[in-house]
């Protein structure tokens, strides 16, 4: 889209994390910082999610208040705190702002919402992993489809994930999936970008070997690990566009010692499919060579659009 679809007088809001990019684009002197809430609404909004309502319960003030601290007035930090505390023993908060106090002031943040992944169970961060790395943006009831040919209960793992502020549900909107190849309309999975960063760092943290790594989403990693074909066999889930592979190829024989590998995404725009016809004819006859040499596969997508 150009400026010349906006109108005369329009007023452009560009967001970024990033202040550099904004200054390196001309907007040095209209740069708004947003800061973070203020003690009295941090503290409302942290007792919205921990006792459902505006103010501490009694006996918890003290502690609401460290972690209002905390959290430096970070809405999202807010949320997924309170929503981990809800309902939980006086002992557990004492116990959860201990570690947080320990932990070093530019760190409290992604602490507090990793503190919140660690409480989850091994089903539950399973699903947390893939929504980050797999299904951000993606319709609820075909990724609960999914979901549940991977993990017995992944129906609650959701649900569980929506109560902590993990994910959201985005009602009742039009948008085109990049796994499906329509537009959706209904609810699809959101999640903020800042736990979306945290779930791919703690699969990136799980080994230096990008074949012990659970899941690969960033095409170089799985460019090299298609192209060497060494120790995979931690791998279990897959996603890239087809169409930035390069020329790269590869045979159905670099899965066979990726032993529990559960989903695979083959993206492949229209442009590609148009002008590398034969490639996809070739990767369409692969299907039943990789589903026969992969035991644990539960889904094999090819799609594009």
């Amino acid at each position: 889209m150009g400026v010349q679809y906006f109108g005369s007088g329009s007023k452009t809001i560009i967001t970024s994390r990033d202040r550099q990019v904004l200054e390196s684009g001309g907007a040095d002197g209209t740069i708004h910082e947003v800061k973070g809430l203020n003690e009295i609404d941090s503290l409302q909004l942290f007792s919205t999610f921990a006792f459902k309502q505006l103010n501490p319960a009694v006996g918890f003030q003290d502690l609401s208040r460290r972690f209002v601290k905390y959290t430096q007035g970070n809405p999202l930090a807010l949320k997924v705190l309170g929503s981990d505390l809800n309902k939980r023993s006086k002992s557990y908060w004492e116990s959860k702002v201990e570690k947080l106090k320990d932990c070093p002031p530019e760190k409290k943040i992604s602490e507090a919402l990793k503190s919140s992944y660690d409480g989850l169970d091994l089903v539950e961060q399973n699903i947390f992993l893939d929504i980050a790395c797999f299904f951000k943006g993606e319709p609820m009831e075909r990724t609960k489809l999914i979901l549940s040919g991977c993990y017995k209960g992944a129906e609650c793992g959701i649900n569980k994930l929506v109560d902590k502020c993990l994910i959201n549900v985005s009602t009742s909107y039009w948008r085109y999936s990049t796994i499906w190849t329509s537009g959706i309309f209904g609810d699809a999975i959101s999640m903020h970008d800042t736990l979306e960063e945290m779930g791919k760092d703690i699969v990136c943290q799980e080994s230096k070997t990008l074949g012990k790594c659970s899941r690969l989403w960033n095409l170089k990693h799985v460019k090299e690990v298609l192209k060497y074909n060494k120790e995979t066999d931690r791998i279990q889930g897959i996603k890239v566009d087809m169409s930035r592979m390069g020329n790269l190829l590869f045979q159905p024989s670099v899965f066979e010692s990726m032993i529990n590998l559960r989903c695979i995404f083959f993206y492949c725009p229209r442009s590609w499919l148009m002008k590398e016809d034969e490639d996809y004819k070739k990767l369409n006859t692969y299907q039943d060579d990789i589903i026969s040499l992969l035991d644990e596969l539960r889904i094999l997508f090819i799609y594009g659009k």
